[in-house]
């Protein structure tokens, strides 16, 4: 029975070591820990020397009264400690702070929520020449979140046409950029981009007009175009059947006008019309 009190404070002891460990050991991940929050109950200590090879990020710090003593080395190259929102990109947000890799909270308006940006995410200082590309992408979740509130407005088809035009400009990144987190995101974002703009194509006389059809259908296959640069058929099968998956997507969204059985219809008998 004497024991006991001595057993509970070596496990005590041993879980704040390790809690501490996993702090330490954890700096030089990148990018940081994983959008993990900091707890420490005790002492914080920041300083030099560390090993980290990219920025050290919490989602939120918790300092609160006790005994442990918490260090946190930052390295020469790297030598901020940031402490951000845990939101994504394209993810909701109501102040930049809320977003992980970007300081944008684009679209946010007084009754309705924005959404994180790109730009600002670290890269290699290697991967060069993508600030218009970031721009492209912040203005793609910034179109996508004004669309939420608004069917068509002004410079729609133009932003959209940008929007998806970006995939070409991923497709030739330099090895030294992160081109699978520049896809990933292009994805996230780009099908509800074009789903938006089937709201540009107007009807006469009950029927979709035949220019504004037209032009849809050139945006999805400039769409392909660039979907096909950034997943080519030399990739393989798994390449292969994303792209066909991801057209059958694009084609078949089953809000848009152009796409519904009865919208088809008039657009085929207005077709034999005006040939006739």
């Amino acid at each position: 029975m004497r024991r006991r009190p001595v057993v509970r404070h070596m496990r005590s002891a041993i879980r704040q070591c390790l809690r501490v460990l996993a702090v330490l050991v954890g700096l030089g991940a990148a990018p940081a820990l994983g959008q993990a929050p900091l707890s420490v109950s005790g002492t914080l200590v920041i300083q030099g020397g560390g090993t980290n090879t990219s920025t050290v990020k919490y989602t939120h710090v918790t300092v609160s009264d006790g005994m442990d003593s918490v260090t946190i080395s930052l390295s020469a190259a790297h030598p901020t400690l940031v402490i951000r929102g845990a939101q994504a990109f394209a993810a909701t947000c109501d102040f930049p702070g809320d977003c992980w890799d970007s300081d944008l909270c684009v679209e946010k308006t007084a009754t309705s929520p924005g959404m994180c940006g790109w730009s600002g995410i670290e890269l290699s200082p290697l991967c060069v020449g993508v600030s218009t590309l970031n721009s492209k992408l912040d203005d793609c979740v910034g179109l996508w979140a004004r669309a939420k509130r608004e069917p068509t407005f002004d410079g729609l088809a133009a932003r959209t046409d940008q929007c998806i035009g970006a995939g070409n400009d991923i497709a030739v990144l330099n090895g030294s950029c992160p081109a699978q987190r520049y896809r990933d995101a292009y994805d996230t974002v780009v099908f509800d981009v074009i789903a938006a703009s089937q709201g540009l194509m107007q009807t006469s006389g009950g029927h979709l007009v035949m220019s504004d059809v037209q032009t849809h259908l050139k945006r999805i296959g400039d769409w392909y175009g660039a979907y096909r640069q950034l997943y080519p058929a030399s990739s393989g099968d798994a390449a292969n059947q994303r792209v066909w998956a991801d057209t059958s997507r694009v084609l078949g969204t089953p809000t848009g006008p152009f796409f519904s059985r009865r919208s088809r219809r008039r657009f085929r008998s207005g077709r034999r019309r005006s040939s006739s």
